[in-house]
C-alpha cells in the first residue's frame, strides 16, 4: 500500500474517533459511487453529515484545507446525492463538512480542524 494511502487511512480513523467523541454515529465510510467517493457519512441526531477528510504531512505546499477546492466540493455534493438516491434516504437535514489534519512529523503532532456546513 502506498504511503499516501496509509496516511489517508490514518487520518480518516482519527476523524471517525473525533466524530464519535462529539456524539456522531458513523453510518458508512469510503463509499465509492461512480467517479466520486465519500470518506465518512455520519449522523448527528436528525442530521445526516457527509464528511471529506484531508490529511497532510508536510506544509511546504500549503495546509490540508487548501486541498479542498470548488471542484472537490462539487464532486462531494454530487456523490452525496447519488448516495441518498441509491439508499432511498430521505433526509430533511443534510450537511457537508470537512475535517483536516495537518501532521508535523518532526514534533509528532497533528492539528485537527472541523469545518462545518461548507456548502
Amino acid at each position: 500500500m502506498r504511503l499516501n494511502k496509509l496516511i489517508g487511512n490514518w487520518g480518516e480513523d482519527i476523524a471517525k474517533k473525533y466524530l464519535i467523541r462529539k456524539g456522531y454515529t458513523i453510518i458508512s465510510c469510503n463509499i465509492k459511487l461512480g467517479y466520486g467517493e465519500l470518506d465518512i457519512v455520519a449522523r448527528l441526531k436528525s442530521l445526516l453529515v457527509f464528511v471529506e477528510v484531508k490529511t497532510k504531512t508536510m506544509n511546504n505546499y500549503g495546509l490540508a484545507v487548501e486541498m479542498v477546492n470548488a471542484k472537490k466540493i462539487k464532486n462531494m455534493k454530487s456523490t452525496a446525492m447519488k448516495y441518498l438516491s441509491k439508499y432511498s434516504l430521505r433526509c430533511s437535514k443534510i450537511r457537508f463538512d470537512v475535517i483536516t489534519l495537518d501532521v508535523d512529523r518532526i514534533n509528532k503532532t497533528a492539528k485537527l480542524c472541523h469545518y462545518k456546513d461548507i456548502i
